[in-house]
């Protein structure tokens, strides 16, 4: 019993400390878009951003070859100069697109934020999930977001906000698929 509840608590403290992070990043302006980045500065692109990794995990951008994803590539905010200024200066080095993969290793989690969208999503050990379609089109006269994630293997977490109306957020596995609609 002790065991369980102790797990209880780390799963509590987690979760708290991702969703501390989540209302960070949405708090503020849309950081800039990094080299990597298909989208030119500006845009209002659906796209991922890492902000948070603990052990192994690494990325496929658009088929290609698997890379190490390292603590650089974390969704970074830091105090802008000078001190005394209270602002927030928030820096990106690396943007998860559509077409994205990313997989994690045994005992390693990545916490992504889906920009545009404010959902997040935590990949479990041993997971691999492709970010198949992350799209943005008008329907009378708002934005709407589609976000389609594949679960190839593993398990996932997500918060999902409340989505503009008419927004999809669709996560698709062997077993099925799941839906978030915004309404």
């Amino acid at each position: 019993m002790i065991e369980f509840m102790r797990k209880r608590i780390v799963a509590a403290v987690a979760a708290l400390a991702l969703l501390l992070c989540v209302s960070l990043v949405a708090s503020g302006a849309s950081p800039s878009t990094p080299a990597n980045s298909a989208a030119p500065e500006g845009q209002d692109i659906p796209n991922a951003v890492v902000i948070a990794l603990l052990g192994d995990a690494s990325y496929s951008e658009n088929g290609g070859p698997f890379v190490a994803l390292t603590e650089k590539e974390v969704y970074v905010m830091a105090k802008a100069r000078p001190v005394q200024s209270m602002s927030v200066q928030k820096t990106t080095r690396f943007i998860l697109n559509q077409g994205a993969v990313v997989r994690t290793g045994a005992d390693s989690h990545v916490d992504i934020f889906l920009r545009r969208t404010g959902i997040t999503v935590r990949l479990q050990p041993n997971t691999e999930v492709k970010f198949e379609k992350m799209a943005r089109h008008m329907k009378d006269g708002m934005p709407v977001m589609e976000t389609i994630l594949a679960v190839r293997e593993g398990s996932i977490f997500t918060v999902a906000r409340s989505l503009v109306p008419g927004s999809t957020f669709e996560i698709r596995n062997t077993a099925g698929r799941a839906v978030v609609e915004g309404g």
